[in-house]
């Protein structure tokens, strides 16, 4: 089954018209690599939230709303930092064996294979905007910086002491 283009589900919704999405088209023309959900926001036709749901819609997935998540320490330690903004994704839960991640790029079909790979779970995607993944690492992990650190600075400190304990 051929995947629906974007642009058409958000005419379908009825967030845009037909004249709208050629505009869209002409418009991207003009910014080759853009994709058209950002030509849609850029020239105010829709919101970031109309296109996170058409993308939803688009690969058959559900929405969730990030800062109305509260999201268990349990399942941050799944997933490093590093990996949740590579990939842009946030974790959210997991369930009988399923890691569910919220993810800003659903049209990378490969990150849930590549998670999945790296982190030995199977995987469930949802869909939400770029800002608030980007936003919910930033509040999430923020706490984690400083264990990391701390994690580094004792393994350093672990090598200082052998050093001395050997004479070196």
């Amino acid at each position: 089954m051929a995947q629906r283009k974007l642009g058409q589900i958000l005419v379908d919704l009825g967030y845009i018209n037909d004249d709208q999405l050629w505009d869209m088209l002409e418009e991207q023309k003009q910014s080759p690599g853009t994709v058209i959900g950002q030509v849609a926001v850029r020239m105010g036709f829709v919101t970031q939230a109309q296109v996170t749901e058409a993308l939803a819609e688009q690969w058959g997935m559900p929405v969730i709303n990030l800062e109305e998540t509260n999201i268990q320490p349990n399942v941050l330690e799944l997933v490093p930092q590093t990996m949740a903004e590579m990939y842009r994704i946030m974790p959210i839960s997991m369930k009988n064996g399923v890691l569910t991640v919220a993810m800003a790029d659903p049209q990378n079909i490969a990150t849930l294979d590549d998670l999945k790979n790296f982190l030995g779970h199977e995987m469930r995607g949802c869909v939400s905007s770029g800002p608030d993944v980007e936003a919910a690492i930033a509040k999430y992990y923020a706490d984690r910086e400083e264990s990391i650190e701390s994690v580094i600075e004792s393994m350093t400190t672990d090598e200082d002491t052998e050093k001395k304990i050997r004479g070196y």
